[in-house]
């Protein structure tokens, strides 16, 4: 189970008090990043986190009275040489963490129903939260909307901004929040714009003791895990567990299941005819992975026959083929091999090459990303006189 997945099952399970903090800028370095969510609950505990473990008890104890009036923005800087560092908060992380305190009420507009209406979509949905303001438009702290027209509305009154639209739309494709401030004459606001992505889905073909491990643990990292076998007395509940279980043959099964970008799949069926069948029909879908276990001489000998027959797969496709699937652990055992794949999935979504974190040479995370949408006149007064420069210069 996903985060928000998590922290909607905990808001339906109590009709008692409950607050939402939420992550909503970083500067410099922390634990967890833009976006990360906690659910307090009645007792004290949470669901989620929003540090390694330094933050949560101190917000867990102040959320009540901090969101008295509202939501509360607040904030722990944690950089050593820095006048406001406590040292309570001496995680040696060296950044500032700006949360966002809500208090869940049961109506429509709360924090945790439009979290409820995103999940539900299952398909990927773009809205912004306020967690900052001093503008006299109608915006307020914990506003949020699921378009820039709207956005830009409530902050300065006007209809469309090509920038933000712009920022919207990079978001939508990326998936890395962006924090946006909106300055006008009339004050300035800030707002994270965040994606939340439909649940990842894994399909595994082949039911054997190796694709065990591999579904309890994409299982605990919150994936829809599909497996797929004609194996009848493979293909069990007590095996696996919560997951969708489609028993039939592989030429039957091309027909059945519907392909999307936020689908991977692992091809586990120790089957070289079942994979010469799988892998055309994969590389043609929408899936955004597509890994084959074995050797590169076992897949290599599938291609060339596919070649032979004129079924070999677009070149551009094979951005999408793993083969030998999982990145190089040297794994040998089944439970090794599934977080070498588990692994090469992540890294693949993120960009990310999967290599050893002490070589590379840039921030573990990307630097949060921070936009200016500038809508004050003397902005608009260096716009008009940059214009009129440039119309001399062209003349």
């Amino acid at each position: 189970m996903n985060e928000i997945h998590a922290i909607l099952d905990a808001v339906d399970s109590t009709d008692e008090p409950l607050y939402l903090a939420t992550v909503v800028d970083v500067v410099g370095s922390s634990y967890r990043r833009p976006t990360a969510r906690m659910l307090i609950l009645p007792d004290g505990q949470h669901v989620g986190t929003i540090s390694g473990g330094c933050l949560e008890r101190d917000v867990c104890r102040a959320a009540e009275e901090l969101t008295k009036f509202g939501p509360k923005l607040i904030s722990f800087d944690t950089r050593h040489d820095s006048t406001n560092f406590n040292p309570r908060y001496n995680m040696g992380c060296s950044g500032i963490i700006y949360v966002l305190i809500e208090r869940i009420s049961r109506d429509a507009n709360c924090p945790a129903e439009v979290l409820r209406r995103a999940v539900k979509l299952n398909r990927s949905y773009v809205f912004s939260t306020i967690y900052q303001t001093d503008s006299i438009e109608r915006a307020s702290v914990g506003d949020r909307f699921k378009t820039a027209s709207q956005l830009i509305a409530a902050t300065s009154g006007a209809n469309e901004n090509p920038s933000l639209n712009q920022i919207w739309k990079e978001v939508a494709v990326s998936g890395r929040p962006v924090c946006c401030e909106i300055a006008t004459d009339r004050g300035s606001s800030r707002a994270l714009i965040e994606r939340i992505a439909p649940t990842k889905s894994l399909w595994i073909f082949g039911a054997g003791d190796d694709a065990m491990p591999l579904h309890v643990m994409a299982k605990q990292l919150g994936w829809q895990v599909t497996v797929v076998d004609h194996r009848a007395g493979l293909l069990t509940a007590e095996r696996f567990p919560g997951a969708l279980r489609l028993c039939e043959p592989w030429n039957v099964i091309t027909g059945r299941l519907d392909t999307t970008e936020d689908t991977a799949t692992v091809l586990m069926t120790h089957d070289f005819s079942a994979d010469k069948k799988l892998i055309p029909w994969l590389l043609r879908s929408a899936v955004s992975y597509v890994g084959v276990l074995g050797p590169k001489s076992r897949t290599a000998r599938i291609l060339k026959e596919l070649h032979s027959e004129n079924q070999l797969p677009q070149v551009d496709s094979l951005d999408r083929f793993h083969t030998p699937v999982g990145l190089d652990l040297g794994a040998s055992t089944p439970a090794e091999i599934a977080i070498a794949i588990l692994g090469e999935i992540i890294a693949d979504a993120t960009s990310r090459s999967g290599g050893q974190l002490k070589a590379r040479n840039a921030p573990i995370h990307d630097p949060v990303r921070h936009e200016l949408i500038d809508l004050t006149t003397h902005s608009a007064a260096r716009r008009e006189q940059a214009e009129a420069t440039r119309a001399t210069h062209l003349d």
